[in-house]
């Protein structure tokens, strides 16, 4: 089988959840079916010659071959979009058809429609070759990928796109993060990121005397002038001086529809996803296959609990939609009334914590999980925002770690496939007095812990990202016929 994968972008320049799984699945592939990988590449600095579309070969990644699409629609990511009009281009039709009848691929997995132009999945669709979407976010239904309003649940996309978008980079930021001098800024170990340069014109200089051939490639691309100029690159409201109204952001999420109008199955990351989906596009062929990646293996080991001591674990950032916060305020109240057998630690954070209960902690790599989850007697997922699957519940539990998370978790498909939720954590609602309640439960009676361990060593877990993968090639074989 010919597989073409979509994807946003690479390693460096792109990374995440989304990138890592679309990798593992793409190199696990590789050793069976042919498989290829297209990608958003450079945009071209005037917007007038962007609608020269091409396509060009780029070498290979392991056994994937590469491809990336010249002038492709911009790559928000999750800052999210204004220039309404640049993001609704559906691209040269001829372009894409001439590129898949070349390469004649039996099927297209398309993981972000992140500068992806509809004239894609309008050739594919033309020439019968089936599409498969994965759930990894909300892009295409909101902009920024969340479905976050101002910290709560958006039920009403488009409606308050104009004030959760004023941030979205500029037009020249988001060539310039499309280019090859921002690919080389991520490929030099010597380099830090772009963000923290002071000037592109300063940097060009240490990357000619670094490689001058390169920077002399570099140098002809007319765009390092005008992006010279820091003030280009402001993310504020400022950049940009056209006014985005409701009616700008239902068109582009009209344009989106009629891209999801172009699937043929979504693999849905979980139940939550599905639900999520469905209430915005009705009813949607698919199937929930649950996340994982490769580096997920079956680490289960029996713990011993410190009931003076309970570590409650947290891996994540501080944005209010992760639910910290809440977590914080939890521990924090039992404290306050004198239950101080409980102590959260937290990962990502380098700084001295200000909270007698908690402990901050360095970011980690993914090589050293097997130390975090040893420092850790439960972990703690109390996201408020929808997230559609959460691969850290299914790495604490492949560690034998019992999992603490919100019905907002898509890994809870992973609790409620247990034959009771709580025999291998606790599933609760988004809100500090539930958290406190849980925690409350724990603390009382530490030995429940020692109890969900062994649950977890007991059950039939199937850790193996093969099957995952032998999941997603029944999804395909399934369309085909």
């Amino acid at each position: 089988m010919k597989i073409l994968h979509y994807l946003s972008g690479l390693p460096p320049v792109r990374t995440g959840g989304m990138i890592r799984y679309a990798l593992d699945l793409m190199i696990k592939q590789s050793m069976i079916d042919e498989v290829c990988l297209l990608i958003p590449g450079r945009l071209s600095s005037q917007s007038a010659k962007r609608d020269r579309i091409s396509i060009e070969a780029d070498g290979k990644l392991e056994r994937i071959t590469l491809y990336h699409v010249i002038n492709p629609l911009p790559v928000p990511m999750a800052n999210g979009i204004k220039d309404i009009d640049w993001f609704t281009m559906p691209g040269d039709k001829r372009v894409y058809r001439e590129f898949l009848e070349k390469l004649r691929p039996d099927v297209i997995h398309v993981h972000t429609f992140m500068g992806m132009h509809s004239a894609f999945l309008s050739a594919a669709k033309e020439l019968g070759i089936p599409r498969v979407f994965t759930t990894h976010d909300y892009f295409g239904i909101c902009p920024k990928t969340d479905l976050v309003d101002h910290g709560r649940i958006c039920e009403r996309p488009g409606k308050h796109c104009v004030d959760c978008c004023k941030y979205a980079f500029p037009e020249k930021r988001m060539v310039l993060e499309q280019s090859a001098l921002y690919r080389l800024y991520r490929q030099q170990a010597f380099l830090t990121r772009l963000a923290q340069a002071r000037s592109l014109k300063k940097s060009l200089n240490s990357i000619r005397s670094y490689n001058p051939e390169q920077a002399a490639a570099l140098q002809n691309e007319q765009q390092l002038v005008s992006l010279a100029d820091n003030n280009n690159l402001r993310t504020d409201d400022q950049a940009e001086s056209r006014t985005t109204g409701d009616s700008d952001y239902a068109r582009l999420l009209n344009y989106y529809r009629t891209c999801f109008g172009m699937i043929d199955a979504f693999h849905f990351n979980s139940s939550l996803s599905r639900k999520v989906y469905e209430s915005f596009l009705g009813p949607l062929n698919g199937q929930i296959i649950l996340n994982s990646n490769a580096s997920v293996s079956d680490r289960r080991r029996e713990r011993t609990v410190n009931f003076d001591c309970i570590r409650i674990g947290y891996l994540g950032g501080d944005s209010p939609y992760k639910g910290l916060h809440l977590l914080r305020q939890s521990v924090s109240k039992l404290w306050d009334e004198g239950i101080r057998n409980i102590r959260l630690i937290v990962y990502g954070n380098s700084e001295r914590s200000p909270y007698e209960f908690c402990e901050y902690r360095d970011a980690y790599r993914p090589d050293e999980l097997e130390r975090v989850f040893s420092d850790m007697d439960i972990l703690a997922v109390p996201s408020t925002w929808q997230e559609t699957f959460g691969l850290v519940a299914l790495e604490a539990l492949s560690f034998g770690v019992p999992v603490i998370m919100t019905e907002n978790v898509g890994a809870k498909d992973l609790l409620l496939n247990a034959k009771s939720v709580n025999d291998i954590g606790y599933v609760t609602t988004p809100s500090a007095d539930s958290i406190e309640g849980v925690l409350r439960d724990i603390s009382q009676k530490p030995g429940l812990i020692t109890e969900m361990n062994r649950n977890i060593l007991n059950m039939n877990f199937d850790f193996d990202f093969s099957s995952h993968v032998n999941a997603i090639h029944k999804l395909y074989e399934e369309i085909l016929g």
